[in-house]
């Protein structure tokens, strides 16, 4: 049966993106599905630019605002698309798909997801929202959004350390936990999401969905080294799987709680 936020306009707020984003990691909750761990991700991540805005820490706070509905449309886009059994993107298809797979750790969940809307939809929402020589006054605030990608990243390697005793030691095994899986690091993507944007935005008469479809293959194979990282990575990630609880909804509830106590405005 399809939930609320299913059957409904999509927001254009902020502070609308929220209950939604909620309702998502609360559906997943009850049921037990694994795509509440990017959905409690995202919550955190919008509660914290919202925080950014109310207390003026972006260059342009209604262009800013802007960019996150935008960005934030693809994900439920592509979600609502995939509950509904049709085919988003693939990257998402991907990132989605493997919510069934137990195999597989949280942090490799996050990173497929992180994976899909950085790589592929970041770029996309950042030319939408400021297209043509608006683009460049952008760039800033778009660093901004990534900064605090990476920030609840560390946030929630943390709370996961307190599920899985292993991931403490994922940094200092390897320097840094994003590039074990895949080289996957939100820096590099950060700055490839840029560039396709630039790319995306710099030739009118380019097919700009060839142009989204070719990128959208590449960021799946970005997903399949995810999901199949190579030994290496396994030494590392298997131990946190064997670790971690089996019990999804548990998973799911941690994190929701970590995403509501992280990134509430303040006035002060």
């Amino acid at each position: 049966m399809p939930t609320q936020w299913m059957t409904q306009p999509l927001p254009t707020t902020v502070a609308e993106l929220i209950p939604v984003m909620d309702s998502i990691v609360e559906e997943a909750r009850r049921d037990g599905r694994r795509t509440g761990y990017f959905a409690a991700l995202y919550a955190a991540m919008t509660r914290s630019v919202q925080a950014g805005i109310v207390n003026n820490a972006f260059v342009d706070a209604g262009r800013m605002e802007r960019l996150c509905v935008v960005f934030a449309h693809r994900y439920l886009d592509a979600f609502r698309e995939w509950r509904r059994g049709a085919a988003p993107t693939m990257a998402w298809a991907m990132a989605f798909g493997a919510t069934r797979q137990s195999d597989i750790t949280v942090v490799q969940h996050l990173l497929l997801g992180i994976n899909a809307h950085i790589n592929l939809d970041l770029g996309i929402a950042a030319q939408q929202t400021s297209p043509g020589s608006a683009l460049a006054d952008l760039e800033t605030d778009f660093d901004h959004i990534n900064g605090v990608i990476a920030s609840l990243m560390n946030t929630v390697k943390d709370t996961l350390a307190t599920l899985a005793w292993p991931v403490r030691f994922l940094d200092d095994f390897t320097g840094n936990a994003d590039d074990v899986i895949a080289n996957f690091s939100i820096r590099i993507a950060r700055d490839e999401a840029w560039a396709f944007a630039v790319r995306l935005n710099g030739d009118a008469t380019q097919d700009v969905q060839d142009a989204i479809r070719r990128r959208d293959d590449h960021v799946a194979s970005l997903a399949d080294r995810i999901v199949r990282p190579g030994w290496l990575a396994n030494v590392v990630l298997k131990p946190i799987l064997w670790s971690e609880p089996r019990d999804v909804r548990h998973i799911v509830t941690i994190l929701q709680e970590m995403s509501r106590s992280v990134g509430s405005p303040s006035t002060s």
